[in-house]
């Protein structure tokens, strides 16, 4: 498991990025690393960060992306600021697809126009 050290920072971090509108849950298991990524692998989290003393230390993560792999060690501001430009760009090629369905006429609302 976590020791109450590293539960600290792990929290820290969780608030953050929560605070920044991300879903975030820390891994409690008092399983190894490996099978904690392999675990989050086969849910399909998106993002892995792994936390120990010396990420800690240096203020930052080290980041997993599932596709990817290891991004390695990022500062949690580097970390933020790459999660939400994913993020805003996603949200962006959303709208733009959804605008394109209505274009369609899919939904029937746009009568009238």
């Amino acid at each position: 498991g976590l020791n109450d050290d590293m539960l600290g920072y792990c929290q820290q971090v969780q608030s953050t990025l929560q605070q920044n509108g991300f879903r975030v849950t820390i891994d409690y298991q008092s399983a190894n690393v490996k099978k904690k990524i392999r675990d989050a692998q086969l849910d399909l989290v998106p993002y892995m960060m792994v936390v120990g003393p010396k990420d800690r230390d240096q203020g930052g993560v080290s980041l997993r992306d599932r596709l990817e792999g290891d991004l390695g060690f990022l500062t949690l501001d580097s970390a933020l600021t790459k999660l939400k430009e994913e993020r805003d760009g996603r949200v962006i090629r959303q709208v733009v697809k959804s605008n394109f369905q209505g274009f369609q006429g899919g939904s029937g609302d746009e009568e009238g126009y």
